[in-house]
C-alpha cells in the first residue's frame, strides 16, 4: 500500500469526536480487571487511566462506557511513539530527531495489530509557520503498518526575528475504521499514546546593563539597558535592583552600607515592546541617590539585571554593574572667636571647631579619623615681628571625631608674645587656617583668619633735657634735646618741637600733608589731598608744587597750592584724579606724592603721601541661558559663559561639568570641554556640548545638566551664579 503524506488534523479531530470501539486515549480512566472472569463477576476493578491498566501486571481486562459489551473484557494493547515528550530549543540547532511508531506494550495472549491501517496525525492549531522552526517537516501519514519511522530537523539558523512564540504540537496515532480496512480482532482494546512536541524559537536576544558613570549624592543615577540589535516580536520586562557590593576595595573607596539610607529593595522595571532591529536599543531607569550628611570615601553598590522571559539571555558580562557614589558632604571649619586680645608676655588661644552638622567615622560608614589630613596655621600679616614681638606653633593637633561622630573643637596655642620692655603700641597679629589637602575638609573663607591684638603696657616719660635754655642773638644755636624716661622705642622716632611765640617771634613757616597715607576706590571718582601751612606766617605769597614720583626727575605733576599772607595755619587742597576704568581683578596701583618747594618755605612731615587705589570693579560670571532646549539633528550645541560688569585685564580658568539625567553621556551628548580659558578683555566663552543622533525613537525629552563647577582665581569681586542650566534633547525619531 503506498503511504501518502497528509495534513489529517480535521479528519482526526472528526474520528475522534464520538466514541470508537475497540479504541481508547491513553487518558481515559477505565476499570481495570485482573482476569476475564472478574470483568462480569467482580465489581470491584480499580479505576486507572487506560494505558496504566494495560501496564498493570497480570491483568489488563479493561471495561469502559464506550466500549461495546462484547468488548468489556479482553486484550489490552497499548499503540503509540517510542518517545512521549520532547523539547527542543536554541541549543539543538541543526539536530535530527527520528521517532517510530510501534506497539509499545500487549498483554498476554493479546493478538497481532501492526498489520492494521494507521493513521499518523499532528494536533494542532499551526498559527505560526512551521517553516520558521523546523527545516525538514513531517505532517502526518494515512495508511500506515508498524512500526512506522519518521523524523524532523530543527533549523540550523533563525531568521533573525526573536521571541517568536514557542511552538507546540502532538503526534497522534488512530486505526483506520473505514469501510474496507481491516477491523480491530475481537476483544481488542487499543490504547493510543501520543508524542508531545515543543520547539522554541531559535533566536536569542540578549540584554545587559551598560556601564555606568560615577554619581553625585543627592541626585538621580540612570542605569542604561541595552538589548541586542535584532528584531523580536513579544514584550519582555527587565528589572534592576540594588545590591550590596562585597568585593575587594581600593584604599579609596567603601560599600553603600547601613548608614547611607539605601534600601537594598528597592527595584526599578521598564518593558522592552516588540520592535524592529535599530528601535528602542535602550532603556533606562532611575534611582535616587540619597544624601546622608555623612563625610565618607567614594562608595559603591552593584545594579543586577534581571528578565521575566526565559527566551531572553542576560549578558553575563553585563548582568552586574558597579556604580560608584561621590561624597557631596563635606566638614567646614573654621575659627571659633575671630578677635583675641592679650598682653605682653601672654599666650593666644584660639579653637578652631567644626561649622555644620555632618558626621564622620568609620563606625557609620564615613570618612576614616586617622586619613583626615593635618590642619596648619600661617601668619599672614599684621604689624608684630615674628621674633621679637611673639613666637609662632603652626603645629595643630590632629581633627578627631567626637562620641556623636562629628569633629571635636581644636584649642591650641599659636602665638605667645614677648615682653620686650619696647614703646611700640598695641600690635596686631593675623593669622590663617591653610587649606586642607584633601576634599574631605573645607575651611570657611569667612572664618579662615582670626587676629590677635597685643596690648603693648610698656611706657615712658618724654620730656626736655632742660627747662631753661638761655642764648645771646645772634651768638650761634642752642641744643633743645628730648630725653625718653622708663623705656625704649623700637624704632628710629620722629618728635616734632614746636615753638610757640611769646615776645620772641617764629619766623620760619614749614608745609606738609595733612596724612601720610589714604586709600582710594576706584569708583570714588577724583579725591581731594590736602596741604597744610603752619609754623608761621608767611611775609609773602608762597607756591608749593604736588606732584607724583614715578622715578623721573620731574614727576607728574598734579598742580600748585598757593599760600597767602597774614595767617598762621592755612589748608590747601588739589585734586588727585582717579580713573574708573571698568577694568576688574586688578591689583591695587600705589602711587608716591611729593612736595616741590618753589618758594622759600621749609618742608615739614610728612613731607610725602602714600596713596594707594583699590580695584572696587564687581563683575557677573553666569552660563549665558538657564534653559538650552535642541534636538537630535542639530548635532552640537554652544553653551557659553557671559561676563557682565566689566571687563578682565587677565585671564581666568572657568571649569564646567556636565551631569547625567534622563540624558546618558556618549548615548545622548558628548562632552569634551571641562575647563576653558576667559581671555583677557573678552566679555565671554564658549565650548561645545555635541549631541548623539542615535537614530533610536525615545522619550519626547532627554535632560541632563550644565553648571559652573569652580572658577580660578578666585576674587571676592568676582561673583559666580553656580545655577545648573538645563539641556533638553528633543527626540526627533
Amino acid at each position: 500500500m503506498a503511504l501518502v503524506l497528509l495534513d489529517l488534523f480535521p479528519f482526526f479531530l472528526l474520528l475522534l469526536a464520538a466514541p470508537v470501539q475497540g479504541q481508547l486515549q491513553e487518558g481515559v480512566t477505565v476499570q481495570c480487571y485482573s482476569s476475564a472472569a472478574d470483568c462480569t463477576s467482580n465489581t470491584n476493578g480499580v479505576s486507572l487511566a487506560a494505558i496504566d491498566c494495560c501496564n498493570r501486571t497480570g491483568g489488563g481486562y479493561i471495561s469502559h462506557s464506550s466500549l461495546a459489551a462484547a468488548q468489556q473484557c479482553g486484550a489490552c494493547v497499548v499503540v503509540g511513539f517510542d518517545q512521549s515528550c520532547v523539547h527542543i530549543g536554541p541549543s539543538d540547532a541543526g539536530r535530527r530527531y527520528s521517532f517510530t511508531a510501534d506497539v509499545l506494550l500487549s498483554t498476554p495472549g493479546a493478538p497481532d495489530v501492526t498489520d492494521l491501517d494507521y493513521v499518523i496525525s499532528r494536533e494542532s492549531a499551526m498559527l505560526v509557520d512551521v517553516a520558521d522552526y523546523l527545516s525538514s517537516d513531517f505532517a502526518g501519514r494515512t495508511n500506515s503498518f508498524l512500526p512506522e519511522r519518521f523524523s524532523i530537523r530543527y533549523l540550523s539558523q533563525g531568521n533573525a526575528v526573536a521571541l517568536q512564540p514557542t511552538l507546540s504540537f502532538d503526534y497522534l496515532i488512530a486505526v483506520e475504521t473505514d469501510p474496507g480496512d481491516p477491523a480491530i480482532p475481537s476483544g481488542v482494546v487499543l490504547v493510543y499514546r501520543r508524542l508531545s512536541i515543543t520547539i522554541e524559537d531559535i533566536d536569542i536576544i540578549t540584554v545587559g546593563l551598560e556601564p555606568p558613570s560615577v554619581f553625585l549624592e543627592g541626585i538621580n543615577a540612570v542605569a542604561v539597558i541595552g538589548r541586542q540589535v535584532i528584531t523580536y516580536e513579544s514584550p519582555f520586562e527587565v528589572t534592576v535592583s540594588l545590591e550590596r557590593y562585597t568585593g575587594p576595595l581600593s584604599h579609596d573607596e567603601a560599600a553603600v552600607g547601613d548608614f547611607d539610607l539605601f534600601d537594598f529593595t528597592e527595584q526599578r522595571s521598564v518593558v522592552f515592546h516588540p520592535a524592529t532591529a535599530i528601535d528602542q536599543c535602550f532603556e533606562h531607569v532611575t534611582f535616587f541617590m540619597p544624601r546622608d550628611n555623612i563625610v565618607e570615601l567614594q562608595e559603591v553598590f552593584r545594579w543586577r539585571l534581571s528578565v521575566n522571559d526565559s527566551r531572553v539571555r542576560l549578558d553575563p558580562d553585563k548582568t552586574t554593574q558597579i556604580v560608584r557614589v561621590d561624597n557631596q558632604d563635606v566638614f567646614s571649619i573654621g575659627f571659633k572667636s575671630l578677635n583675641v586680645t592679650i598682653r605682653e608676655g601672654e599666650v593666644a588661644s584660639l579653637t578652631i571647631k567644626q561649622i555644620g552638622d555632618e558626621k564622620g567615622g568609620i563606625d557609620i560608614g564615613g570618612f576614616p579619623e586617622s586619613r583626615i589630613y593635618s590642619v596648619q596655621v600661617k601668619h599672614k600679616s599684621g604689624t608684630a615681628t615674628n621674633g621679637s614681638d611673639y613666637s609662632l606653633n603652626s603645629v595643630v593637633p590632629r581633627l578627631t571625631y567626637s562620641v556623636n561622630n562629628a569633629l571635636n573643637d581644636i584649642p591650641f596655642t599659636p602665638i605667645t608674645s614677648i615682653d620686650d620692655n619696647i614703646i611700640e603700641g598695641n600690635e596686631t597679629i593675623r593669622v590663617i587656617i591653610l587649606p586642607v589637602g584633601d576634599n574631605v575638609v573645607q575651611v570657611r573663607r569667612d572664618r579662615q583668619t582670626a587676629t590677635i591684638t597685643i596690648i603693648d603696657d610698656d611706657t615712658g616719660v618724654l620730656s626736655l633735657e632742660r627747662g631753661t635754655y638761655d642764648m645771646i642773638e645772634n651768638e650761634g644755636t642752642v641744643e633743645i634735646c628730648a630725653v625718653l624716661t622708663g623705656g625704649v622705642l623700637s624704632t628710629d622716632t620722629e618728635i616734632i618741637l614746636q615753638a610757640r611765640d611769646n615776645t620772641a617771634r617764629f619766623r620760619k613757616a614749614e608745609v606738609r600733608f595733612a596724612i601720610g597715607q589714604a586709600t582710594f576706590s576706584e569708583g570714588g571718582g577724583n579725591q581731594s589731598i590736602t596741604v597744610i601751612l603752619g609754623g608761621g606766617q608767611l611775609s609773602q605769597e608762597q607756591t608749593m608744587e604736588v606732584y607724583i614720583d614715578n622715578g623721573t626727575s620731574n614727576g607728574i605733576s598734579l598742580g600748585f597750592v598757593t599760600f597767602g599772607t597774614g595767617v598762621l595755619t592755612q589748608n590747601r587742597s588739589i585734586s588727585f584724579p582717579v580713573v574708573d576704568n571698568n577694568i576688574a581683578l586688578e591689583p591695587d596701583k600705589h602711587y608716591l606724592l611729593r612736595l616741590r618747594n618753589i618758594g622759600n618755605i621749609g618742608l615739614g612731615n610728612p613731607g610725602t603721601m602714600n596713596v594707594t587705589v583699590e580695584d572696587d570693579d564687581v563683575i557677573n560670571l553666569f552660563l549665558e541661558r538657564g534653559l538650552y532646549d535642541v534636538t537630535e539633528n542639530q548635532t552640537s550645541v554652544e553653551i557659553c559663559v557671559v561676563l557682565t560688569g566689566g571687563i578682565l585685564s587677565t585671564p581666568i580658568n572657568i571649569y564646567l561639568f556636565d551631569s547625567q539625567l534622563t540624558a546618558k553621556y556618549q548615548f545622548d551628548y558628548i562632552f569634551f570641554n571641562f575647563h576653558v580659558i576667559l581671555p583677557p578683555y573678552k566679555n565671554s566663552t564658549c565650548v561645545t556640548l555635541y549631541i548623539v543622533n542615535d537614530n533610536i525613537k525615545e522619550t519626547l525629552y532627554e535632560v541632563m545638566y550644565m553648571y559652573i563647577f569652580r572658577v580660578i582665581p578666585s576674587n571676592k569681586n568676582l561673583h559666580v551664579d553656580y545655577t545648573w542650566s538645563t539641556v533638553r534633547i528633543q527626540d526627533d525619531e
